[in-house]
């Protein structure tokens, strides 16, 4: 019964405002901003994707890097070649991970730059501590950060690596 009023039920008009309005309230927890977001994506197939890519919010840039359409299978769009100049770490991986597949040559000339450069800042989704370029862990909590330069390199070479763990060495029992 309660599953088929839910049905009927305006969903979205509901949730849709205080999915925005929270949006801000929740940067201090990125996490939870980005569950949230990905919630209101959910809600209104991808409408606020435009804003996020440029938005000063590295999560929600990350979310948009994640989701904007790719181009037309041959080269990238505009909005996603700028992501991949982005100040956070986090938003640049996310772009290399979509575009690994494509084959195109500015793709492929920008994972060359990118391999080559210092590993840019990052906010830890963590603890949202903003962390400073080349670092590879957080400086508050200790987790362990995006590494651009290294997936670019990988991708480029074809040996990817196995993923990292993260241990949290504090809740280890001797």
């Amino acid at each position: 019964m309660a599953a088929r009023a839910l049905w009927r039920a305006p969903i979205a008009e509901i949730v849709v405002p205080t999915l925005l309005h929270a949006l801000p309230q929740l940067q201090p927890r990125p996490e939870h901003q980005r569950i949230a977001a990905l919630t209101l994506l959910s809600l209104t197939d991808g409408q606020p994707l435009d804003d996020w890519a440029t938005d000063p919010n590295p999560v929600l840039r990350r979310i948009a890097a994640q989701h904007l359409p790719m181009g037309n299978g041959q080269s990238m769009t505009p909005a996603i070649a700028a992501m991949l100049h982005d100040v956070d770490g986090y938003v640049i991986e996310a772009v290399l991970r979509r575009l690994h597949p494509l084959s195109d040559a500015a793709a492929e000339a920008e994972f060359e730059r990118i391999a080559a450069e210092r590993n840019p800042g990052w906010l830890c989704i963590r603890c949202a501590t903003q962390n400073q370029p080349g670092r590879y862990s957080c400086s508050q909590c200790h987790v362990v950060g995006p590494e651009p330069a290294d997936l670019a390199a990988a991708l480029l070479t074809g040996t990817m690596t196995r993923p990292r763990v993260i241990l949290d060495l504090d809740d280890f029992d001797d």
